[in-house]
């Protein structure tokens, strides 16, 4: 089990005034509230008939792990950072840092951008499921790379491995599939849990632009 697998204890709420200020530039402000996929699943939140997942394949300490209990901010017409596809997790991070500065620039001073962990991005992909958005997928995203892009995050299944989640083709028809797994297999949101940490790179892989208070 790792540091990031249990965030029970509540984080720092978003100041006023930047709490005004990140609508203003586009971002929408969520509060998530703690919850492991397998609940949100079981409640119905990510129903288990749009979003699946393969048990056989995920650890029980990557289902239960809990999203931290803190807002969030995310901007849904900006939500992946389009370079970090193909690169390796230590890049990802600088990318992250490079993308605190430059909220920081437009005045949003009390805010850092983050790696989401996988149930941080499950609650993210229910809430707006609720608004009837989905996060993954062609639909929502309109670049063509994008289409049903898997996303890197900080759940370690080991400490060479991190978990990935995405691939939401509920919007594409089954002949524009091209990936050759059976109909219906690759819809909905997906985890896996054999992806590279360190150096490997992957031609589909993002990272989502999600930001958390730091006081």
């Amino acid at each position: 089990m790792t540091t990031e697998t249990v965030r029970k204890t509540r984080e720092p709420q978003i100041t006023n005034k930047d709490r005004l200020t990140l609508p203003e530039r586009g971002f929408t402000v969520v509060q998530l509230t703690g919850k492991s996929i397998r609940e949100l699943i079981e409640n119905g939140d990510l129903p288990i008939s749009e979003y699946k997942i393969n048990p056989n394949l995920i650890p029980d300490f990557v289902l239960d792990e809990r999203s931290r209990i803190s807002e969030v901010a995310y901007d849904l017409n900006n939500l992946f950072i389009t370079k970090s596809r193909k690169a390796s997790y230590a890049d990802q991070l600088e990318m992250l840092n490079v993308e605190t500065n430059a909220i920081r620039a437009i005045g949003v001073r009390g805010m850092q951008a983050y790696m989401v962990s996988i149930s941080e991005a499950a609650e993210i992909a229910a809430i707006e499921l609720a608004k009837e958005i989905r996060i993954f997928g062609r639909n929502f995203v309109k670049e063509a790379q994008f289409s049903s892009p898997w996303i890197r995050t900080s759940t370690e299944i080991n400490p060479d491995t991190t978990a990935i989640i995405g691939c939401d083709d509920l919007d594409i028809n089954p002949e524009e599939a091209n990936d050759g797994l059976p109909e219906g297999l690759h819809r909905g949101i997906h985890i896996r849990n054999s992806f590279p940490k360190v150096s490997a790179k992957h031609s589909a892989l993002y990272i989502m632009r999600v930001f958390v208070p730091t006081f």
